[in-house]
């Protein structure tokens, strides 16, 4: 019998990984939940697009400003004590919208509470898988636990709507549903490993590498671009007369969906091929950047369907090699918390202004061309500085495979 599977660490591994994949599916289905219900917001409480907008950045607003919190949180009390924690209170909290999905004030705070408590269960998910896998297994494990965000963006948004259309409240009771039954089987079987269970601190030293701040400004660009896009895609497709809500739930999916292959596929390539995490999420940063400034000048829908298709392939090559810098960025297993967590703090500040960009332009404009052109110029700004890529080279080894690995 094949050793692999009589190890009881390797099973671990598995279970590990499968429950934070489904985890993440479910975080990200109710992070997209007022997106996909937007346009029934718009119409049932009297509100513009850009006043709707708001919801949607008051999610992003708790989520970033709970990263940084977080990773030391994850660190302080280990991740798996936090991902139980927060998990269940985040499906308490998204019960919620079942009582007030017809008060916008009470529909901003929990947005709010959701995006704090998103952002705890993301941060301790992320730090389980990379301290559970080898330096050498982590970028792939890491691209396969990120292919749920975009289950969770693409098919977790269509059965949303598809529900919605019967009633607003339908989704809401089966998400709930799935979101507390999932939480009691993490109480059972999340752990972290044992080399983290015997070092458990009481008070933190976070130690982390200076080249944070390059790995940073992709973080921030790519999520500024396509997590702004991504967010108000039904919206757009809807509000600008391409189709119409009734027949949004065949396209909702579309911006999200091509990251379940390119998810993986990003972290195989760049563990085999790349001498560096950086570049992989480099250039399809870039890419994603010029497909949304494309997609301002198109308005045939038979056009933007594959470019929306690409959007999502290649921000799944960019997260997972963009995502596992933490490990090199943190000087042990006990710190990749507090890593990530920065990392994805700087993300989140991009993925939190670009919704009310868009909203707000559209809004003031009659269509979306020019917020397009704006966002793709903007994450191309942050991304233009070559020299400070050119003087990562010589911050050390933190871009590259080290002997370690």
């Amino acid at each position: 019998m094949n050793k692999r599977w009589d190890s009881p660490i390797t099973e671990s591994k598995d279970i590990i990984l499968s429950l934070a994949f489904v985890t993440f599916y479910v975080n990200s289905a109710v992070r997209f939940f007022i997106p996909a219900v937007m346009p029934l917001i718009i119409i049932s409480l009297h509100v513009s697009l850009a006043y709707a907008a708001v919801l949607v950045t008051s999610y992003w607003v708790g989520y970033t400003i709970m990263q940084i919190p977080s990773g030391i949180i994850n660190d302080k009390f280990t991740s798996s004590r936090v991902n139980k924690v927060s998990f269940l209170a985040m499906s308490a909290v998204f019960t919620l919208f079942y009582f007030y999905m017809g008060n916008f004030t009470a529909l901003l705070l929990i947005q709010f509470s959701l995006g704090i408590l998103s952002a705890l269960v993301y941060i301790s998910d992320v730090s389980l898988i990379q301290t559970w896998f080898t330096h050498r297994q982590r970028t792939i494990s890491v691209g396969i636990y990120q292919t749920a965000f975009f289950l969770g963006a693409s098919l977790g948004e269509y059965i949303t709507i598809t529900l919605a259309s019967v009633s607003v409240n339908l989704p809401i009771l089966v998400i709930s549903i799935f979101l507390f039954a999932l939480g009691f089987v993490n109480l059972v079987f999340i752990k972290d490993p044992e080399h983290v269970q015997r070092r458990v601190r009481k008070r933190i030293k976070v130690s982390i590498s200076s080249g944070i701040a390059y790995v940073s400004l992709i973080r921030f660009s790519a999520s500024f671009v396509y997590l702004g896009f991504l967010s108000l895609f039904t919206t757009y497709l809807v509000t600008s007369g391409k189709i119409s809500y009734a027949g949004s739930a065949n396209y909702s999916w579309l911006a999200a969906v091509a990251g379940l292959v390119g998810s993986p596929l990003g972290g195989i390539l760049t563990d085999r091929y790349a001498k560096t995490k950086l570049y992989p999420a480099l250039i399809s940063n870039v890419l994603i950047a010029f497909l949304v400034i494309l997609i301002a000048f198109v308005t045939n829908i038979t056009i933007i369907v594959p470019l929306a298709l690409m959007m999502g392939f290649l921000y799944g090559i960019y997260a997972s090699p963009s995502m596992s810098l933490a490990t090199e960025l943190s000087k042990s297993d006990e710190e990749i918390g507090s890593a990530s967590g920065f990392l994805n703090f700087s993300a989140q500040i991009g993925g939190s202004v670009s919704p009310l960009i868009i909203g707000f332009l559209a809004e003031a404009t009659g269509n979306y061309s020019l917020s397009f052109v704006i966002i793709g110029v903007i994450s191309l700004i942050f991304l233009s500085p070559l020299a400070m890529l050119i003087r990562s080279k010589k911050e050390g080894t933190i871009y590259v495979r080290t002997a370690e690995e």
